[in-house]
Parts: structure tokens; C-alpha cells; sequence
């Protein structure tokens, strides 16, 4: 099949260029030429070089600093969430869609954690399970607690992309899981929290198949959960 060609202005094929040239050449926290050599280098003006900076920066690829040229980004979820945000703006199966996208991101976050996590690490999880057994009756500091945990889940999975992954996801659902726990009954408060405490027992014991199959279960209750309370 033949697809028409796409017309692309100069600043957008420079910003292309330059997406490349980062993405083979420079580190986060690195710093681009100045404007007048990466002008010198791609053969376009000054003006061309600034707008295909600008398109970079609303990117997140890149931060502008007047006074010192643009500098390589770190990776950050926030790019991620807004993504995230949208799609579940768009309609109710995307809430369920992104649940199960967690299922499969966390349980592997939860497999790295067991093997990779550190004591401070293990010491910070053993203290949100107390804190969030102590909230348990409050849903919205209890579903702040959740998100935290696994936030810091991931973080242990030594693994970037997971962090932020996690994180997006778990930021984007958070009203959710709090409006999720509002509806559920004490019992079933007991379970998550349970389920919790075991996750954490799994990580700290370095049991990557308890973590797997713990975060498994807990990702396919809260699943049925949401399904029976959108009904």
C-alpha cells in the first residue's frame, strides 16, 4: 500500500535530528552544543534550530536553561501519567485495560523487588504495612499509603522504566482505588491489607515466586473488584 508523504517542516526534521543525536550521542544531564554549532551541524539557521529545541522541550527530552543551552532530561513518570490521565478520561473499559496493564508490570515489579531490594528499602515497606493497617478505616489516606508501597515496590525492582511505569499508573488510578475502597466492606478491607502484608513478607524473605503470585492475586481481586462496583 502506498501512504502519502508527509510534509515536515524544517524545525520538526531538526528536532527529529536532534532527538537522534541525544538519544545515540549524550547522557541525562548532558548539555547540547549551543545553538550556533547545531545550527553549524544541521545546515539551518539559528530561528530553525531554537523552534526544533522548543518542540524537544514540550517533549520532556530536554530542559532550556537561558544562559546554559539545553540540557538532556532525566527520565520522568510525568510524561507517562498525563498519558495515563487521558486514557482513563476516555471511557470506563480503560480503567479495567489499565488495571491490567498493572497486573503484568507490578507482578514483575514485585519479582525484581524480592531479588534486588535493599534494607532501607525493606525497612521503608515493613513501616507503610503498619502505617496502612493503622489507616485501614480511612480510604483516602489508606489509598494514598497503597500507591506509596507500590511506588516504592518498584523503586526496588532496581529497574527505571518499571519505577516510572509503576508510578504513572498507580498515580493515574488513585482516585479509583480510593473510590474502590469506599465501596468494599470490612472484610474485605481486611483481605487487601492482608494481601499487602503477605507481598511484603514475600519481598523481605527474597521469595520471588511468593511476590509473583501474591501481587498476581491481589492484582486480580481489585480487578473483580472494580468490576462488580462499575456494574
Amino acid at each position: 500500500m502506498i501512504h502519502k508523504l508527509e510534509r515536515q517542516t524544517l524545525a520538526e526534521r531538526a528536532a527529529t535530528q536532534l532527538a537522534a543525536f541525544i538519544q545515540s550521542d549524550l547522557q541525562p544531564g548532558a548539555t547540547l552544543p549551543s545553538e550556533a554549532k547545531l545550527a553549524q551541524m544541521l545546515g539551518v539557521s539559528r530561528p530553525i534550530v531554537r523552534e526544533g529545541l522548543k518542540s524537544l522541550q514540550g517533549q520532556g527530552l530536554v530542559a532550556v536553561i537561558n544562559g546554559h543551552g539545553a540540557v538532556v532530561q532525566h527520565l520522568t513518570p510525568s510524561m507517562l501519567l498525563a498519558y495515563f490521565s487521558r486514557a482513563m478520561q476516555l471511557k470506563d473499559a480503560s480503567i479495567l485495560e489499565l488495571i491490567e496493564v498493572r497486573r503484568g508490570i507490578e507482578s514483575e515489579s514485585a519479582r525484581l523487588a524480592a531479588l534486588r531490594c535493599t534494607k532501607p528499602q525493606i525497612a521503608q515497606m515493613q513501616q507503610m504495612v503498619v502505617q496502612m493497617r493503622q489507616a485501614l478505616g480511612d480510604a483516602e489516606i489508606y489509598s494514598g499509603l497503597d500507591v506509596q508501597l507500590h511506588i516504592l515496590i518498584g523503586q526496588a525492582s532496581q529497574n527505571a522504566i518499571i519505577a516510572h511505569l509503576v508510578e504513572s499508573i498507580r498515580e493515574a488510578l488513585r482516585e479509583v482505588s480510593q473510590q474502590g475502597l469506599q465501596r468494599r466492606q470490612p472484610d474485605e478491607l481486611s483481605r487487601v491489607q492482608e494481601l499487602h502484608e503477605q507481598l511484603v513478607d514475600c519481598i523481605i524473605r527474597r521469595d520471588a515466586v511468593g511476590a509473583v503470585q501474591t501481587m498476581t492475586l491481589h492484582m486480580d481481586e481489585a480487578m473483580a473488584a472494580f468490576a462488580r462496583n462499575s456494574h
